[in-house]
Parts: C-alpha cells; structure tokens; sequence
C-alpha cells in the first residue's frame, strides 16, 4: 500500500539487523534470540514469496553481521566469538573465538573487524590464520564502517 506496510514476515526472537543480499533476491536476518536459553541465528527470507528458506544457527546473542556476497560474519556477543557463514551452503563453516562483548563487524580483503564492548578495543582478525590485533578505544566502538 501506498506509504504503508508492504509485507510483514514473521522471524524469530530480537532480530537485531537485516540486510539485503547482493542479488537483492533474499533478506539476511540476524536473530539474537536475546532472553531465551539457545543460539542465535541467521535467517534466509525469499524476496520472491516472502517465505524463509533456511536458518543457519550461529553462536550465543548474534548481534551484528557483515555480508560480502558468499560469506556472513556474525558477531555472537553472547559468547564472544565470530561465526563465518556461506551463504550458498546455508552452514555456519568457522567461528573464531575472541573474547569479550562483541558488537560491530565488518570486514575487508584481509582482516575481520570487530568491536568488543566490554574491553573498550577493536580487533582485528586475519582471514587466513586468524591472527589477531587488538586496538585499544577510549569508548564502547558500537559501530563501524571501513573507509
């Protein structure tokens, strides 16, 4: 309808980000799950009949995700990890412990970044052998983009 609701599809418990794919033929959400005994999730949701085709489970409270075209990293607060999921494969593939609280994620060629909350730092984790640097930040780095 004109400047109302288009569609209102059902998900999960405290989504807390979407995103559209790179074809714009799906939504990507990510399902915290935030308050109940479980893990989160990412969810696939059709475009095309609205309907969802697959939830892939991630790690504790998902909150933040970064989606490159193949790939979805997760940020899993809950349990202080990063989940690496294909989205072809609808499997979680990897998931890199960090520690902390983290929040913020994006990503580059070469390193995953992500924002711990709880040590105030920004980590930056390399793709292939998941070496880490931690940057320290005088704040909670709650968001990010990479320039």
């Amino acid at each position: 309808t004109k400047g109302g609701e288009v569609k209102n599809i059902s998900v999960g418990a405290y989504p807390t980000k979407a995103l559209w794919s790179s074809d714009g033929n799906y939504i990507l959400v990510c399902e915290s799950n935030l308050g109940y005994c479980g893990k989160g999730c990412v969810t696939i949701i059709s475009l095309r009949n609205n309907s969802i085709l697959h939830k892939i489970p991630v790690g504790n409270a998902p909150m933040d995700m970064y989606c490159d075209g193949r790939y979805c990293y997760v940020s899993n607060y809950g349990d202080g990890s990063i989940s690496i999921v294909d989205i072809n494969k609808y499997e979680e593939i990897k998931k890199i412990r960090i520690g902390g609280m983290v929040k913020a994620i994006t990503t580059d060629e070469k390193y995953i970044y992500v924002g711990d909350i709880y040590n105030n730092s920004l980590i930056r984790v390399n793709k292939i052998d998941e070496s880490k640097k931690v940057i320290p930040m005088s704040g909670e780095p709650m968001g990010m983009i990479i320039n």
